[in-house]
């Protein structure tokens, strides 16, 4: 005599099938952020090297205005000397 299968419910069932399919998603969601983690810290990394090569730049400008025109004030949008 076959030994009878024993089965949860058609309900439960899918209820184990939809939480398997949320852990999936779950697991597929933070990998797309850990991934953003990644790319936002390469881009802030950037923008930190992008900053200093300003400022180095400004204080290079700064110096080499110094040194020709002495300690002025310069207005920024006709480039007058004061």
């Amino acid at each position: 005599m076959a030994k009878k299968v024993k089965k949860v419910d058609k309900n439960e069932l899918e209820q184990l099938q939809s939480i398997k399919v949320n852990k999936q998603n779950l697991l597929i969601e933070l990998g797309e952020i850990k991934l953003l983690e990644i790319q936002l810290a390469e881009r802030l990394d950037r923008a930190k090297e992008n900053k200093l090569r300003i400022e180095n730049f400004e204080l290079s400008l700064h110096n080499s205005i110094n040194q020709k025109y002495g300690d002025v004030n310069i207005d920024i949008k006709t480039g007058n000397i004061t």
